[in-house]
């Protein structure tokens, strides 16, 4: 592993500033305490700094720097390098991207892969291996594979349930339900309701989704484990047959090992990884 030259000092925030949802811990050592969230966009992305403050709140004086994965590409540049919470003198900010982790990434283009993503990816290998398959389901559903090496192979991004739902009702506004898309209670393999069928439709088509593309990147890879992750992570899963766990900080730990090093080659550990 490429040592960190500069050891965080304090604990760190660790943000991870999705499509929809801005999500928030503190790491101390190997402990990641969730902060909470908030919309990442909200009143308009120039207030995204002082939202995080908000977020943060007396937590600001245990941080040391914080970790910063974004979704959004101009949130890092408003946060900048360094990023002073009220009251405090600033603390330096570490960005997730393919430069930041020694995970050989076979994108085209790096630069074009999510942040979100590499988390993902990283703090896969680190707990399971490659190869793995890394699936998120939030606003949109990515299923991505980590080859042996490991390597970031690539993988591919769908509509989420909720994304999917809205592109439904938009085109089919009959089939809209009170209250948006349900997403507790059984899923019926055949329904009775309109109400049930457009569940089913997008619950288990999701689940579907992700089963298709895990068992093709088996074909390539053979067995391997399949990680879930993301707000309809857990749901999701429960109507897949491949799916082997989930992991619903996944994402914040990645952002986390990113931030300090990389992912680890085949059987070398990460030091001071959850």
């Amino acid at each position: 592993m490429r040592r960190d030259p500069h050891p965080p000092v304090g604990q760190v925030l660790v943000v991870d500033a999705g499509s929809s949802l801005t999500k928030l811990a503190l790491a101390s050592g190997e402990d990641l305490s969730r902060l909470g969230s908030f919309a990442t966009v909200g009143d308009g992305i120039a207030g995204w700094p002082a939202r995080l403050a908000a977020a943060v709140g007396r937590s600001a004086d245990a941080i040391g720097h914080v970790a910063l994965s974004s979704v959004p590409p101009d949130l890092p540049a408003l946060l900048g390098p360094r990023w002073a919470p009220p009251g405090r003198d600033p603390v330096p900010v570490r960005v997730v991207g393919p430069g930041s982790v020694d995970l050989p990434v076979a994108y085209r283009s790096p630069s074009g892969l999510g942040a979100d993503r590499l988390a993902n990816a990283v703090a896969a290998v680190e707990r399971w291996g490659a190869p793995v398959v890394v699936v998120d389901v939030g606003t949109a559903i990515t299923c991505d594979l980590v080859a042996p090496g490991p390597r970031f192979a690539g993988g591919a991004i769908a509509p989420g349930p909720r994304a999917a739902y809205a592109g439904l009702v938009g085109a089919a506004p009959h089939l809209a339900q009170p209250g948006g898309l349900a997403v507790d209670g059984e899923l019926p393999l055949v329904a009775a309701t309109t109400a049930e069928a457009v569940r089913v439709g997008v619950l288990r088509g999701a689940a579907a989704l992700v089963d298709g593309f895990a068992r093709g990147y088996h074909g390539l890879t053979g067995p391997c484990p399949v990680v879930v992750t993301g707000g309809l992570g857990a749901v999701v899963a429960r109507e897949c047959h491949t799916v082997t766990a989930v992991d619903p900080d996944l994402t914040l730990r990645g952002i986390l090992l990113a931030t300090r090093g990389g992912a680890r080659p085949a059987g070398e550990r990460l030091t001071g990884a959850a």
